[in-house]
């Protein structure tokens, strides 16, 4: 009976648990503004509105070169996003920075958000 009694508690218990959970951001900085920076916040928006599990937080830093500037400082600092856009010729400073960690390639970078 005290079996019974505690299932029943359990189920009841279920029945009234909010289903409320946060989201995990992602924090995606950008170097464009104007139209090419509303189209990366109108990206944004439609992956935030097509699923519950994460919210992707766009940021505009101004020019592709403020932008890095501001990627290579945030991660000095301990503060990086998740994601930072960087520029054609940014990138060969970038890939240097693979073996530093300071980069990580976004396939591997994914599939570590899906192993968690």
């Amino acid at each position: 009976m005290k079996k019974l009694i505690s299932i029943i508690t359990i189920l009841v218990s279920f029945a009234f648990t909010s289903n409320s959970y946060s989201k995990t951001e992602i924090h995606w900085w950008y170097g464009n503004s104007g139209f090419l920076g509303d189209v990366i916040i109108e990206i944004a928006n439609r992956f935030n509105d097509s699923q519950d599990e994460y919210m992707v937080i766009p940021t505009g830093k101004g020019s592709y070169e403020d932008n890095m500037a501001a990627t290579i400082a945030a991660f000095r600092a301990g503060d990086q996003p998740h994601y930072s856009q960087v520029y054609d010729a940014g990138a060969a400073i970038m890939v240097a920075q693979v073996k530093n960690g300071v980069v990580m390639v976004l396939k591997r970078w994914l599939r570590s958000m899906v192993s968690m």
